[in-house]
């Protein structure tokens, strides 16, 4: 195509009379050399450029782990300090906040997601930033587990020496038996969740809780899940980026 818009090789070689094929070769290769090379146009660098994740800026402790996971795992160091920093803002949870001013308080909660492609080491990644807190959930799972059982055990001589107290002439009764407090199930991580089955759990753990998934779109479509006519979710799930309060009917 030449400069004029809708022409074609037709059209040059009518407009030059060209005569015989070395004609034509040498009129083409005098615009070729009279053309000038096509360079892309110059725009100012995009604020949204990438930028390797800044981990020198991390405390210690968490920088090592960060840096040599990701040696290890041979990713990029932000698959593995993104949701460590998740981690241990969940870790933290309400027990401290930023007073930006006034009554401006901002807890330390982390929502990270990591965008890449299929086959660049996410799921490992994540899997280690998040492994050493889910090996102290199995830990407290386990104690709950033995400290039901005990409850059990106290709940049915409860039972029976509740029993007997009633059948006890009331002048010799003594004091009614108190019944045991079941034990609490403490949680740091939970899973496949709904807002129906996150309020009691941290209704006991008011502290906070890490919610970690390998794919952000299982997540995004678990809202309202179990309501065919639309839900709220995602206005809850606002609410508790704040550590805002949410009340579930």
């Amino acid at each position: 195509m030449t400069e004029e818009t809708g022409r074609d090789i037709a059209d040059f070689i009518d407009t030059r009379e060209c005569v015989d094929s070395e004609d034509i070769r040498r009129g083409i290769e005098s615009v070729v050399e009279t053309t000038p090379y096509w360079e892309p146009p110059q725009t100012a660098p995009s604020s949204q450029a990438w930028r390797p994740f800044p981990v020198d800026v991390l405390p210690e402790a968490l920088r090592s782990f960060v840096a040599e996971g990701a040696a290890a795992i041979g990713c990029d160091a932000a698959m593995i300090a993104l949701p460590a920093l998740a981690v241990c803002a969940a870790v933290i949870g309400t027990t401290r906040a930023t007073r930006l001013k006034g009554s401006w308080l901002e807890p330390p909660i982390v929502w990270s997601a990591i965008v890449s492609p299929s086959g660049t080491l996410k799921s490992p990644a994540q899997d280690y930033a998040t492994r050493p807190l889910r090996d102290v959930q199995t830990q407290r799972l386990r104690d709950y587990e033995a400290a039901y059982e005990q409850y059990k055990r106290e709940q049915q001589r409860y039972e029976a020496d509740l029993k007997h107290w009633k059948n006890t002439k009331p002048d010799k009764r003594g004091e009614q038996p108190t019944e045991p407090v079941p034990p609490l199930c403490v949680r740091y991580v939970v899973a496949d969740t709904t807002i129906e089955a996150l309020a009691p759990i941290l209704l006991g753990n008011p502290r906070g809780v890490l919610l970690p998934r390998d794919e952000l779109a299982a997540w995004l479509t678990g809202f309202n899940q179990y309501k065919p006519k639309g839900g709220s979710d995602a206005a809850s799930w606002l609410e508790l980026h704040r550590a805002g309060t949410i009340i579930v009917d």
